[in-house]
């Protein structure tokens, strides 16, 4: 007996009962529907009433006689369609009246399932109402929202035609204005310019003994406006002493500047005048004779720094900051800050010579003049 014990093995007797186990249900599924040592299911296993074909309970207590459902309907609720024979038809709904204990039959297409509502009629909870209550608050603050920018906008544009008017006023006055500056500019040359006729047209011994007697700064004006022919008649007419002076001044060329005189940029000035920035050629400032030698006595009345460039030319440097100098041949030099420089050229090469600093926006405002030849 303990040795039939000993010799016994496990690993046998537990494959025997699983091929047993698995013989069994598989012969209850083949011949009943279902597992072997295993109970239908009745209708009081169906506690959900939701198994299609499960025995349902009448309005009197009686049972409701059904087909029974095999092993995969009660499991899975699958139909038992085998495709032998085709699906029945749903039944017409019965005419006449229905009476209060018939039981209510499900919607077409559910396949016998009940649907369930979400809501079921369910009262909303108080977070629910809060929210919502939240989201209509917060929509009617973005309505008027809306509505003050709409306000806004209607406001920035009725503004924005106003300023467009006024814009359009305040350009119409400057128009006027500037108009009315050209006027009074034009009469003001016109006036000077018969003056400058009148001193043409007189003998230049007559003219000379004005001359004599003229401011040096006023000489200077008329002197530049009149014919150099005419002018060098009467020149040869005045007092040594007053011939002198005026021929330094007009050889001098003093250079100036005017603070935020032009849109506030500054604006340089040769000998009180800058040279227009109107787009056309200016007429020329200084008219020389070819072959003559010319000296330019230059004052930096600024305390800008000016590399100085005569066009066309090269000029020799005769004397820098009251130092004489010789022999240094140049066409820019550079004159210091309330420096004077005097520089010495030949007029060997006839056309229009432009005389200017040869910084940009200096020169953009005003610092350039032209030299003719006549």
């Amino acid at each position: 007996m303990i040795r039939s014990l000993r010799e016994l093995r496990l690993v046998p007797i537990v494959l025997f009962a699983t091929v047993s186990l698995f013989a069994l249900k598989t012969v209850g599924l083949l011949i009943d529907g279902h597992y072997a040592l295993d109970e239908t299911r009745t209708v009081d296993d169906d506690i959900t009433g939701t198994i299609p074909g499960a025995a349902k309970v009448g309005a009197h207590g009686k049972q409701a006689q059904s087909s029974p459902q095999s092993w995969a309907q009660q499991i899975f609720n699958y139909p038992d369609i085998t495709g032998a024979a085709g699906e029945k038809k749903p039944e017409a709904p019965p005419k006449g009246p229905i009476s209060a204990n018939t039981p209510e039959q499900p919607p077409a297409g559910t396949k016998g399932w009940k649907p369930v509502p979400l809501d079921g009629g369910r009262a909303q909870s108080p977070a629910e109402i809060a929210v919502l209550e939240r989201l209509q608050e917060r929509r009617a603050e973005l309505e008027t929202r809306a509505k003050e920018i709409e306000m806004r906008e209607s406001l920035l544009k009725a503004a924005e035609k106003r300023l467009e008017g006024r814009v359009a006023e305040l350009r119409d006055l400057e128009a006027r204005v500037n108009n009315s500056l050209q006027q009074r500019d034009e009469a003001e040359a016109a006036r000077f310019k018969n003056v400058v006729t009148m001193y043409e047209n007189m003998k230049p011994k007559d003219a000379a003994k004005i001359f004599d007697r003229l401011d040096v700064k006023m000489l200077v004006e008329v002197a530049k406006e009149i014919n150099p022919r005419r002018m060098s008649d009467i020149l040869a007419q005045m007092s040594p002493d007053a011939a002198q002076q005026l021929t330094v001044e007009l050889a001098t060329r003093v250079v100036a500047k005017d603070n935020a005189a032009e849109e506030g940029f500054n604006r340089w000035t040769i000998n009180g005048a800058a040279y227009p920035m109107t787009g056309e050629r200016a007429p020329a400032s200084f008219h020389l004779k070819e072959g003559r030698r010319y000296r330019i006595r230059m004052h930096n009345a600024s305390d800008d720094i000016h590399p100085i460039h005569l066009h066309r030319h090269s000029f020799e440097l005769t004397g820098l900051a009251g130092l004489p100098s010789a022999g240094i041949l140049k066409d820019v030099m550079m004159l210091g800050g309330y420096q004077e420089a005097e520089v010495d050229f030949i007029a060997d090469n006839p056309g229009l010579t432009l005389f200017h600093c040869h910084q940009q926006l200096h020169m953009d405002y005003g610092f350039m003049t032209l030299f003719a030849y006549a």
